[in-house]
C-alpha cells in the first residue's frame, strides 16, 4: 500500500511537472511570438525612418547641387563681366596713349617747324 501511494504521488508529481512544463513552454512560445512581433514592428519603423531620412538627404543634396550650379553660373557671369570691363579699359588706355603720342608728335613737329 505504501508503494502504491508513492507511485500515485509520483504520477501526480509527474503530471503536475508536465502541466507546469507545458504551461512554461506555452508562455515561452507566447513571449517568443510577442518578441518577434515587437522586433518586426521596430524593424519596420526603422526602415521607414531610414527611407524618410534617405529621401530627405537626397532632396538636400539636390538642393545643394542646384545652389552650387547657380553659384558657378553667377561666378562665370561675373568673371566674363570683369574680363569685358578689363578689355574695355585696356582699349581706352591704348586709345589715350596713341592720342597723347600723336598730340606730342604734332607739338614736337610744330616746334621743329618754328625753329627751322
Amino acid at each position: 500500500m505504501f508503494k502504491a501511494t508513492i507511485q500515485t504521488e509520483l504520477e501526480h508529481a509527474k503530471t503536475a511537472t508536465r502541466r507546469d512544463t507545458d504551461a512554461v513552454r506555452a508562455e515561452c512560445d507566447k513571449l517568443r511570438t510577442e518578441l518577434k512581433y515587437e522586433v518586426d514592428k521596430i524593424q519596420a519603423a526603422l526602415r521607414l525612418d531610414l527611407s524618410l531620412e534617405k529621401g530627405r538627404i537626397r532632396d538636400e543634396l539636390l538642393n545643394q547641387n542646384q545652389k552650387a550650379v547657380q553659384t558657378e553660373i553667377r561666378l562665370d557671369k561675373e568673371a566674363a563681366s570683369l574680363r569685358t570691363t578689363l578689355e574695355a579699359n585696356k582699349n581706352d588706355i591704348i586709345r589715350f596713349c596713341v592720342g597723347a603720342l600723336a598730340s606730342t608728335a604734332a607739338v614736337a613737329l610744330g616746334v621743329l617747324r618754328l625753329v627751322m
